[in-house]
């Protein structure tokens, strides 16, 4: 009876979600709640009833004032963080706009500035899903975190671009990360991905090494799923069709909060974004462009799924600022078109641990759809 309950709950969740996050009103960019009880891997918390009237309150009048859906049931504690975060996300993003009207997106400010802006911009769309997700999941929501990371995945799929600037559209994807805990480095983590073209002399690669200085890693169990990294990559994109290519290096802090930390109705979700710098250059056959920078942007909110001691899975909706990617940047209407990022949801999933499938779905001024197969040993919530 709780499978069927949990599933019936989920599907509402995520039908909710995605009517919100297609909404046009979307953005292109009291008593204390009695805490929880963390349960076992695979024994959920007994759930309490969900009302259907907060669900509708955090979903239509909730996007104009976050947390109304939690004040609705009874949370005003929670209602006044997600309150809280709405006021500063509307802050972050009249300063940030603000501050590109007054210098007119000069160069020497224009950087900070639009980075400010996408972090006022998620954050106000964050917490008015996390508002959704609050009064949807009870208990410790859908599903549990790793606490121990495999140390070694790896994936392979298929990938669909639709950009009407270039021919190609299918690709095969391959990619593996692991951690070196053979060799006493845990936290040194690498990671390379493949993206190579069926229909077009068009490939891409990328390289990154990562640092974890907290969160779940293999054989050292974490509290939640929590972490904070450094990255550093090096990206190639070879157009041979059109006789370029493009090399990207980058530099990025990454890092997650389950937010339960905050707030504990959100139990089961969280945040994750990080920030960086990168430097892009054209190559071409007879020359050579002189490089530029790129702000690197990237946020998501998501949920975990199941709760089976071994298995894994979470599905997250994220912008993605950065423009040298397959997706590009957002298609608008008048001046604001191509400076915004991208927009897309993820889905993961274990259906036979550690095999599992990754579905993904982005929209800029181009269109990706992918699906792998995922391949995740050695990991446990």
């Amino acid at each position: 009876m709780n499978d069927r309950f949990y599933r019936h709950r989920l599907a509402v969740f995520v039908l909710v979600c995605f009517i919100a996050a297609m909404s046009p009103a979307a953005p292109a960019l009291a008593e204390e709640a009695p805490a929880a009880v963390a349960a076992e891997p695979g024994e959920p918390d007994e759930p309490d009833e969900v009302e259907p009237l907060a669900i509708a309150v955090a979903a239509v009048p909730g996007f104009v004032v976050h947390g109304a859906g939690h004040f609705v049931a009874g949370d005003s504690e929670t209602g006044w963080k997600l309150l809280g975060a709405e006021l500063a996300g509307v802050g972050l993003l009249v300063g940030g706009i603000g501050g590109l009207v007054v210098t007119g997106a000069a160069d020497e400010t224009i950087t900070p500035l639009v980075g400010i802006t996408a972090l006022g911009g998620t954050t106000f769309f964050f917490s008015w899903l996390a508002d959704i997700y609050g009064v949807s999941a009870t208990g410790d929501g859908f599903g549990l975190p790793e606490l121990e990371r495999p140390p070694l995945a790896a994936s392979v799929g298929y990938q669909y671009v639709y950009n009407p600037t270039f021919e190609f559209n299918h690709f095969v994807h391959a990619g593996a990360a692991g951690r070196l805990s053979a060799v006493g480095l845990p936290r040194l983590g690498l990671r390379g991905d493949g993206w190579f073209g069926v229909d077009d002399a068009n490939w891409r690669a990328r390289a990154q090494a990562s640092w974890r200085f907290m969160g779940p890693l293999p054989d050292e169990a974490a509290a939640d799923g929590s972490f904070l990294d450094a990255e550093f990559g090096l990206i190639y994109h070879d157009y041979s069709t059109y006789d370029f290519a493009e090399i990207t290096g980058e530099a990025l802090v990454r890092g997650r909060l389950d937010l339960h930390n905050y707030a504990e109705a959100l139990r089961g979700s969280f945040v994750e974004a990080a920030f960086g710098y990168g430097l892009s250059q054209y190559a071409h056959e007879e020359h050579e462009d002189d490089a530029w920078s790129l702000l690197l942007f990237d946020a998501s909110i998501g949920m975990y799924l199941g709760r089976s001691a071994t298995g894994y899975g979470e599905f997250e909706i994220f912008y993605d600022h950065r423009h040298d990617g397959f997706a590009g940047g957002g298609k608008l209407t008048g001046l604001g078109s191509g400076a915004p990022g991208s927009m897309g949801a993820r889905l993961t999933k274990s259906i036979a641990a550690p095999w599992g499938i990754q579905i993904g779905f982005e929209a800029g001024s181009a269109y990706v759809a992918g699906l792998d197969v995922v391949y995740r040993p050695g990991g446990s919530r």
